[in-house]
């Protein structure tokens, strides 16, 4: 009975509606409140940490100076450390654009006019990283991150997480 549960419990977290379908003895509100329980577990990341972890990273990087190649995977890997370590994938994605927005207006002007070619470049290189990641080992490698880059290419919501903050990335203006 207890793997039955087990298993009730897991099919519950990926797919609700074919946890009705396996017989639980019972539990199916047991589960569905362990399953609500873990979606309003994720934190919100507060406007300090998007400040810090993602928009000051950004306005950091700075192109067409010697190394820009190298700083912008490394502004590529904190961004997507940044998606990691929030789980942006589970987030309350209206909650995250407010205080992604609040963050924003905090920004001199100066930043604010450089973010969206800065963004552009840094996700480009992030986009890139996520699809050939094996010929960009050299990149990393001369970047002083290639450990880091294989860890996190590996993390099972990095694209989910990536593509949350992208879509929310999309109200700043």
């Amino acid at each position: 009975m207890t793997l039955v549960f087990l298993a009730a419990t897991v099919i519950s977290l990926v797919n609700p509606e074919i946890a009705s379908q396996v017989k639980t003895y019972g539990r199916e509100e047991e589960i569905r409140a362990e399953t609500l329980q873990a979606e309003q577990d994720v934190p919100v990341v507060g406007k300090e940490d998007i400040r810090t972890g993602f928009l000051d990273v950004i306005t950091g990087y700075q192109p067409g100076t010697a190394g820009s190649s190298l700083k912008r995977a490394v502004a590529a890997m904190h961004v997507l450390d940044f998606c990691r370590i929030h789980y942006l994938a589970g987030t309350d994605k209206e909650k995250f654009t407010e205080n992604l927005l609040s963050a924003w207006n905090e920004l001199p002007d100066t930043e604010k006019e450089l973010f969206p070619e800065l963004f552009a470049s840094v996700s480009g290189q992030i986009e890139e990283d996520l699809q050939n990641s094996d010929a960009l080992s050299g990149l990393f490698d001369d970047a002083g991150i290639l450990e880091e880059m294989q860890e996190l290419l590996q993390e099972e919501n990095l694209r989910s997480s990536w593509a949350v903050l992208k879509e929310c990335a999309g109200a700043l203006k």
